[in-house]
């Protein structure tokens, strides 16, 4: 109530040890006393409030740590603070955090301020745009210079039927194969 005393009247204060959570969990008057200020790291199962969003132990479960072993399901099984420990990737949406979350070997993939890497002849999308090898098909036949036999000639390229004009129309290395 603001009065400078502590807690006068007020029965429904019942001690417990103090949390880093905002309140005066001891009833001695005074919030988050021993309380290092806040720096956010991973929370862990340890009755502190350790990525500093004024929850203490989210994600804990009440277990016995000689019961259960860890098993590889997002929960903290065997009740050590640590979740999945000893497991190998677990595949989830990619985020902007230094960690490989989707397991595909790159860490951050898509996240701003990545760099791309530009644009190489491979069959690969290397810049990340959504576009596979951009720029490489000068003759506009939908294939890239690094797919086809002739990028100068629209008409020359994977797929269509071999003319006999002893010239390998359609890219397999072979001239005029199907002529008689």
């Amino acid at each position: 109530d603001c009065d400078g005393q502590v807690d006068e009247g007020c029965p429904r204060c019942l001690p417990r040890p103090e949390l880093c959570d905002a309140r005066d969990n001891d009833c001695d008057g005074r919030v988050d006393e021993g309380c290092r200020d806040c720096l956010p790291v991973a929370e862990q199962c340890n009755g502190v409030d350790d990525d500093c969003d004024g929850i203490a132990d989210e994600g804990c479960y009440d277990c016995d740590p000689n019961d259960t072993p860890e098993a590889c399901d997002g929960d903290d099984d065997d009740c050590d603070g640590l979740i999945d420990e000893g497991c190998g990737c677990m595949p989830a949406m990619e985020i902007c955090n230094q960690d490989d979350d989707d397991c595909d070997g790159l860490v951050d993939e898509g996240c701003p301020g990545e760099m791309p890497a530009i644009e190489v002849c491979d069959g690969v999308d290397n810049d990340g745009d959504g576009r596979v090898d951009e720029g490489f098909d000068r003759d506009l036949d939908g294939f890239a210079a690094c797919a086809e036999c002739d990028d100068r000639n629209p008409d020359r390229h994977p797929g269509v039927p071999d003319l006999c004009n002893r010239s390998d129309d359609d890219c397999d290395g072979r001239v005029d194969e199907d002529c008689l």
